[in-house]
């Protein structure tokens, strides 16, 4: 699908200038934004998910003169000490918070100082870094130290108590609505809504937020995988700045609903902070998957771009002298050659007179060369296409573009042909880098992005696939399920960061032992895995089992809240034959028994389903 956006040049003409309106809405827009903030954090028991002003300020820096950023941010400043004296703060600690956020937004503008007339484009890789560094890292870090040190001054406040609130919602403010202001600018948003796209636009729209409210209005399932599919949709679908729409419309919906007391965040044990500290993760984690993947997507086009301009310059300098010209006559004989198949032929003009035109083309090129000819027998003005040919100097094979012209009239007494030829090498470079951004893509989009191993869509495609496999030969499908003892314990003990990288490390355990190219090692969801094993009865699975039992034992990562002081896992074996009529969801569901039976008789241990 191609994802056509305005530029984002400013030109000399356009160039915004601070005007007196643009100073006042500034100010108008810090303040009210800073007041509805700091509103939230005062109600009870509640933190602010998300600060949005600094990320209005940047928008509105970004692709401005850096002469105009001091007024624009002694602007900004001015809305937030207006606000905190409205809501009674010390004069001081409201003239100190202004300049912390000051300091914020400056640093994160500071890439772009040197580049006011473009607006950044966020689809691209090298800009992606300096933003992910300056601000989603640098800027919010380093305001949020100055914050932290000037409460714990005035106030006593501890340090952690302010930095853990200030850091996450101006990352993620920053995060998600820089780009999308920008995007706003740059009239990329409206797009999404034209004639040709706001079908799509709208339906994947209202798809994520019913994913979300799906998700969000329980509390009793932790089912917030389910709204991954829907992000990557609306990326494929409309690109960064829609996907980036869809999370700030799901992620105020999930606001509200987590507000409220639903939602899986629920699940975890802790008061209204510790919940909206993991939304505010969630959400900060979509966008850090949105971003990427959304890059690569645009690179994919822009390669597809480049290569039809590619085509084009060819096509139009196909009769220049640099292209190598050829005349053959009805039978495909070569009855003229221009001089430039030196370059491209490694030989002598005359080597080439009287000689059948394709004689040293490789041979599955041949039927792209009939149908060109095809084409120009039924009556096509030209025709193309790119064979490769063995050059006669070094007998290596070379890729060539060519141009095909049927010549009939006046001129000539039979049919000739007109063959412009020319070297291809840089359009088949630009088509392969065009795959391998493909297969980059399907990666993304097959892998858990915690940890590295397939992910669950995936493992219900591959044992699908293994079990219609499996009817057709007649034999069978192992089945592994595991799970991680005490995980939930282990999290409230080390902190989610150290469950991340546990699961990571018992991951890439399992995988190891999904040796055969037909195994699968996938993550089922939260602390659970699953491996299939094809062509494997209940021995060998109990065998694959047990090894990577012992593994994941001799990881030795410790668990304070563990029997065994170490992390371990529970395994569920199962296997069975689709051709006596059995079905896959009974193979998942003897495999699921079998791992709660194991943890019902002690853990660490493989259980064998009856």
């Amino acid at each position: 699908m191609q994802l056509v956006e305005p530029a984002l040049n400013l030109s000399a003409q356009s160039r915004p200038r601070a005007a007196k309106w643009h100073l006042f809405a500034i100010a108008l827009a810090s303040g009210v934004l800073a007041a509805a903030a700091m509103w939230f954090s005062h109600s009870a028991g509640r933190i602010s998910p998300v600060w949005l002003g600094n990320a209005v300020v940047l928008s509105v820096l970004l692709g401005r003169p850096r002469e105009q950023w001091p007024l624009f941010l002694f602007c900004a400043m001015l809305g937030n000490v207006i606000a905190s004296l409205v809501l009674r703060d010390m004069p001081l600690l409201a003239l100190g918070m202004a300049f912390c956020n000051a300091i914020e937004i400056w640093i994160a503008a500071m890439p772009w100082r040197d580049h006011a007339e473009r607006l950044p484009d966020f689809t691209r890789f090298q800009i992606l870094r300096h933003f992910a560094l300056s601000g989603m890292l640098l800027g919010p870090a380093v305001s949020g130290m100055m914050a932290s040190t000037m409460l714990w001054l005035l106030v006593g406040k501890p340090l952690w108590d302010t930095f853990s609130v200030w850091y996450p919602a101006d990352a993620l403010g920053l995060a998600v609505l820089t780009p999308l202001l920008v995007s706003l600018r740059a009239r990329q948003v409206a797009w999404l809504f034209s004639p040709a796209q706001w079908r799509s636009s709208v339906l994947w729209l209202s798809g994520t937020l019913g994913v979300t409210a799906l998700v969000f209005s329980q509390n009793r399932y932790p089912i917030l995988f389910l709204c991954i599919p829907a992000v990557l949709g609306c990326v494929f679908s409309m690109g960064l700045h829609g996907a980036l729409l869809a999370v700030v419309l799901g992620g105020a919906l999930a606001l509200w609903l987590t507000l409220a007391g639903h939602g899986p965040m629920m699940l975890v044990a802790g008061d209204n902070t510790s919940h909206m500290l993991l939304l505010q993760g969630f959400i900060l984690t979509c966008v850090l998957m949105i971003f990427p993947v959304a890059a690569t997507l645009a690179e994919r086009q822009r390669l597809e771009a480049r290569l039809r301009q590619r085509e084009t310059r060819f096509r139009m300098m196909t009769e220049s002298s640099d292209d190598m010209t050829v005349l053959l006559d009805k039978q495909r004989t070569r009855v003229y050659v221009s001089p430039a198949a030196r370059a491209l032929y490694g030989c002598e003009p005359a080597q080439l007179l009287g000689l059948q035109a394709f004689s040293n083309v490789h041979p599955d090129d041949l039927p792209h060369i009939e149908a060109a000819f095809e084409a120009l027998n039924s009556g096509d003005e030209s025709a193309s296409s790119t064979y490769r040919i063995k050059r006669l100097d070094s007998g290596e094979w070379q890729w060539i573009d060519a141009l095909y012209r049927r010549m009939q009239g006046r001129e000539f007494s039979e049919v000739r042909y007109l063959l412009n030829l020319r070297d291809g090498t840089q359009q088949k470079e630009a088509q392969l880098a065009l795959e391998a951004a493909n297969k980059h893509l399907i990666t993304l989009a097959s892998m858990d992005g915690l940890t590295r191993v397939a992910n669950r869509h995936t493992f219900d495609l591959k044992l699908t696939q293994e079990w219609q496999r499996t009817i057709r030969s007649g034999g069978v499908v192992g089945l592994l399920f595991i799970d991680v003892d005490h995980f939930k314990l282990f999290n409230d003990q080390y902190g989610h960061p150290m469950g991340d990288q546990a699961l990571y490390q018992i991951a890439q355990t399992i995988e190891d032992f999904a040796q055969r190219p037909e195994d699968l090692a996938a993550r089922y969801g939260g602390e659970e895995f699953a491996v299939i094993l094809p062509d494997t009865d209940i021995v060998g699975c109990f065998e694959v089992a047990e090894r990577i039992r012992k593994a994941v034992l001799d990881l030795r990562i410790p668990h304070g809240s563990s029997d065994n002081g170490q992390i371990t896992i529970s395994i569920g074996a199962a296997c069975m034959y689709p051709l006596l009529g059995h079905d896959q969801a009974e193979l998942v569901k003897r495999a699921d028994t079998a791992v709660y039976q194991a943890k019902a008789t002690g853990r660490n241990r493989v259980s064998v389903a009856g």
